[in-house]
């Protein structure tokens, strides 16, 4: 009775299309949490954020793909190997991996976070982050998580930091699996972005390496010296971003630096 009183005031609106919809019976997510994010997944973690018919235009990242940035190649046979944007360029970190490609209900979703303030889906993108993070074993497990920064400015007209709410809960998350080191640690701190760059949006990948280079810096060196790292961003299109902070980290004495993001553009 409760429940149906809850839900006639406050109605469960979809964050994606925005219809009102009644939440299914929500099943967990696989405890197994090195299996692939697949589609029943994002289903079973998005279930009482996403309506039924925007939850199954989810796309699980794909072979062939990059094996150092990640990139899906467009010839759909082969097996994965390095691209040649990662043989030919100056490449920081080690390797870039997400949850899923930038398209369908990802990318709706993403976008609902970041520039329509739906800031309850930071916990459930973080549980699909954490899941998707064990589930790449070339990640392992990392000595400090750090979420790559906005500028001030941007932080000021945003309100938030989209990495960082995201990864609110991941101490949560590694409490209530006992496999994690305790002392693994999320430090929004070491990197800050000191130049306030235009939009990487409709940028060539070379234009975004010169928009982004010199754009970050770092705030303390002493925790990073001989670590590893795992950046974390929500988004990664040319990994033009990432490969620059990973550039910083390195060069702070970071002795490997993974990135993790949401969504990876095809």
């Amino acid at each position: 009775m409760l429940t149906a009183f809850r839900e006639s005031l406050f109605p469960n609106k979809c964050l994606a299309c925005g219809r009102f919809f009644h939440p299914e019976n929500s099943v967990a997510p696989p405890s197994a949490l090195n299996l692939p994010v697949s589609t029943d997944v994002f289903d079973a973690i998005m279930a009482a954020f996403l309506c039924p018919d925007c939850r199954p235009a989810f796309y699980p990242v794909e072979s062939p793909k990059c094996t150092i940035c990640g990139e899906m190649f467009k010839s759909r046979t082969g097996k994965d190997h390095i691209c040649g944007e990662c043989l030919c360029e100056n490449i920081y970190f080690d390797h870039i991996r997400a949850a899923g490609q930038y398209d369908g209900a990802l990318m709706t979703a993403v976008h609902a976070l970041k520039y329509n303030q739906k800031t309850q889906l930071a916990r459930p993108f973080g549980r699909l982050l954490f899941h998707a993070m064990n589930s790449y074993p070339e990640i392992g497990i990392p000595d400090i998580i750090v979420p790559v920064p906005l500028h001030p400015a941007k932080l000021k007209d945003r309100g938030f930091n989209q990495s960082s709410l995201i990864l609110a809960q991941w101490p949560e998350f590694f409490r209530q699996h006992g496999h994690y080191p305790r002392d693994i640690a999320l430090d929004g701190k070491i990197l800050r972005r000191i130049r306030k760059t235009p939009t990487q949006t409709g940028l060539s990948r070379q234009a975004r390496k010169e928009n982004i280079r010199r754009a970050f810096s770092l705030v303390q060196k002493s925790p990073i010296q001989g670590k590893n790292l795992l950046l974390i961003d929500d988004v990664c299109t040319t990994g033009a971003t990432v490969n620059e902070c990973a550039r910083i980290l390195k060069s702070g004495g970071a002795a490997c630096v993974n990135v993790l993001t949401l969504a990876r553009a095809a």
